[in-house]
């Protein structure tokens, strides 16, 4: 029984001693090199965006920001997050990925925060177990509440810069919202292979 009580935990992100404002060496090191993972990634992924939907629906940076975004959030707190969210922007601007580059530092910033927050209640509420955070608990809850923030500065560029029809932005919204499932499973596998890992 206890054998099967330590593989389901085992499957779990490992509960971590979280804090919203590091400041150490490890804490910003680590929150670059996620940001650097992010941007290399998205200086792809952007510009496959671009083409496939003319910039107006960053549908494979929506799926990466759950991957590199979360460890970023949930192990380095506001700092991580922030750092993460607002490295890339500028060389989005610098490289013109997409027409909507300069609104990516509202929309990760917009996405980062309340992961922080999400991850600082998870854990805070397994001080006294130390249990971990489930897949389930992570894609039903921790998830969809992130990107619901995620979307919402995209509807100023949609409803005043494009004046899209208001069927066509709820469709975009809802569209975006979705995308953070995909993203946000390969990063619950990234978020637990960081815990386990001992390096945090």
């Amino acid at each position: 029984m206890s054998e099967v009580k330590y593989e389901r935990k085992s499957a779990d992100i490992p509960w971590y001693d979280f804090k919203m404002w590091p400041t150490d060496t490890r804490a910003i090191v680590g929150s670059v090199l996620l940001a650097v993972c992010f941007s290399a990634t998205m200086q792809i992924t952007e510009r496959i965006d671009t083409a496939l939907t003319g910039g107006l629906l960053n549908i494979l940076g929506f799926i990466f920001q759950n991957v590199w975004f979360w460890p970023a959030s949930m192990y380095f707190g506001l700092t991580g997050g922030l750092i993460a969210a607002n490295f890339n922007p500028f060389i989005a601007i610098l490289t013109a990925t997409g027409p909507l580059a300069p609104a990516w530092f509202a929309v990760n910033t917009a996405h980062v925060i309340p992961q922080a927050f999400l991850a600082q209640k998870a854990f805070e509420d397994r001080k006294e177990t130390k249990e971990g955070i489930s897949m389930r608990y992570f894609l039903t809850y921790m998830v969809p509440i992130a990107q619901l923030f995620t979307v919402l500065p995209l509807l100023v560029p949609w409803l005043f810069i494009f004046k899209l029809p208001i069927l066509t932005v709820v469709g975009l919204y809802v569209a975006g919202w979705l995308l953070g499932f995909p993203g946000g499973w390969i990063g619950f596998y990234l978020c637990r292979s960081i815990g386990r890992s001992g390096i945090v």
